[in-house]
């Protein structure tokens, strides 16, 4: 059996970036977030575009970009809103989210590929 994936990509700008919500991201994100709660939060839809930015940020982070500072993934999380729309985004977010574990069980393993006779 294969393990699925615990993260989303997105491509901006002609450039791939992992969105990952590991637990730590998870942490630091819910602090920012307008609730501080995020089961909360996506209970909530539709989320708002201040909460949108927080858990893309984080999840970008999580995928292994750091930032210099807020401003920086800001014009990120900006640049992906102009390529992919706000949808686009909050949905690529929400994947990863829903891949973390967090939200139902994306620690799920997938069936074994059965090979052709």
């Amino acid at each position: 059996m294969s393990v699925l994936n615990n993260y989303e990509e997105i491509s901006i700008g002609g450039e791939k970036y992992t969105l990952c919500l590991r637990n730590r991201c998870i942490l630091a994100a819910e602090a920012e977030l307008l609730n501080q709660n995020l089961i909360n939060t996506v209970s909530d839809m539709p989320m708002s575009a201040a909460d949108t930015f927080t858990l893309f940020k984080w999840a970008i982070i999580g995928g292994g970009k750091n930032f210099a500072s807020d401003d920086a993934a800001f014009e990120l999380y900006m640049a992906a809103v102009d390529e992919h729309g706000s949808v686009g985004v909050f949905s690529a977010v929400f994947k990863a989210l829903q891949k973390s574990g967090v939200l139902g069980n994306g620690k799920k393993k997938a069936p074994a590929k059965q090979e052709k006779e």
